[in-house]
């Protein structure tokens, strides 16, 4: 079991090594028709937290956030990789418009050391999530998917997908309960996923 998280986390380091000020969006990684600026794109928009038990690690998850700018990125990466037709190209960047105006969306890589607690989806999950704006509105999730990514081409897309992780949409609507709000465009963005096991905090801060 530890070597296994051992692996996991020399593999999710390896892949998210930054800067000191990982936190921030940098505002010139941008998409130039090549897989390496793909994955730049992807990393400007991918997170990581630890969540703790006792000194023990409990809980890990790596977030994607399906911006504007990483959503752009990925249509015409995957039109290149694929040499997608002009016809195909349009319909995959119409279909991820769709999903933007649809809320915001998160895809989560969470891994746990016992696969019983890693129930991110499920009504009675240990963890509640916040996504919290800049004025601090903050809504729960509208819908948390487990999903099954392949090893093929997702691992491409997705550079952070591993044999021991668990894979999650998670979709937040634009408004909250009290009518509020939540807008993503500028600022701090907050991802919280806290209970009685833990604390973590997820963070992207947008350029001025």
């Amino acid at each position: 079991m530890k070597s296994r998280l051992l692996q996991l986390v020399a593999i999710l380091t390896a892949f998210l090594m930054m800067e000191a000020c990982a936190a921030r969006v940098r505002s010139n990684v941008t998409y130039q028709q090549t897989y390496a600026s793909y994955k730049r794109v992807f990393k400007n928009w991918t997170r990581k937290t630890t969540i703790y038990q006792l000194f023990d690690t409990h809980l890990i998850v790596i977030a994607l956030y399906k911006s504007h700018e990483f959503r752009e990125a990925y249509a015409q990466e995957k039109s290149r990789a694929f040499q997608l037709s002009d016809e195909d190209r349009k319909r995959l960047i119409a279909d991820e418009k769709l999903q933007e105006e649809a809320g915001y969306e998160f895809l989560f890589c969470a891994y746990t050391p016992k696969m019983g607690y890693n129930d991110l989806d499920s009504p009675n999950s240990s963890f509640k999530m916040w996504l919290i704006d800049y004025q601090g509105h903050r809504i729960q999730p509208g819908r948390i998917e487990p999903i099954r990514l392949p090893k093929s081409a997702d691992l491409m897309f997705y550079p952070f997908v591993n044999e021991w992780s668990y894979y999650y949409r998670v979709l937040f609507p634009k408004t909250n309960e009290a009518g509020q709000s939540v807008d993503l465009s500028k600022g701090k963005i907050r991802l919280v996923l806290t209970g009685p096991e833990g604390r973590g905090e997820l963070n992207w801060v947008l350029p001025d």
